[in-house]
């Protein structure tokens, strides 16, 4: 199975700047916040309530709550409320602009399990 970082647009055609791509990075860059992503992804648009997130982690819900505003304020994580609940889901849009940002345009394609650990391989790449 090949992993391929096909990329859409960020916001309406308008591409990624750096002061963006660092926010998101910034906002995916503390060991949490990276689990709860990564915990939400599979989740897609429906999400995940806060209260399910802090007890799937096991993390004090003060404590989730200003790592989920660092990553809605990053953008790589859009909230919406449902009743008493506030949920969350990634925000694909910035990530797939961060992707292309990252990669400069060119969609790569790498096959997991195709190399050994620390073995060198190609990446297909184009623009």
């Amino acid at each position: 199975m090949a992993l391929l970082c096909h990329v859409s647009h960020f916001y309406a055609g308008d591409e990624m700047d750096s002061v963006s791509a660092v926010a998101a990075l910034a906002a995916l860059g503390h060991s949490l916040r990276l689990e709860v992503w990564r915990m939400l992804l599979p989740q897609g648009p429906l999400g995940l309530t806060a209260g399910s997130i802090a007890e799937r982690l096991s993390v004090a819900p003060s404590s989730l709550s200003f790592h989920l505003q660092q990553m809605t304020h990053g953008r790589v994580l859009i909230q919406r409320r449902s009743s008493r609940h506030v949920i969350y889901a990634v925000n694909n849009e910035v990530v797939d602009a961060l992707c292309d940002f990252l990669v400069g345009g060119v969609i790569i394609q790498i096959v997991p399990g195709s190399l050994a650990a620390g073995q060198a391989g190609d990446i297909v790449g184009e623009r």
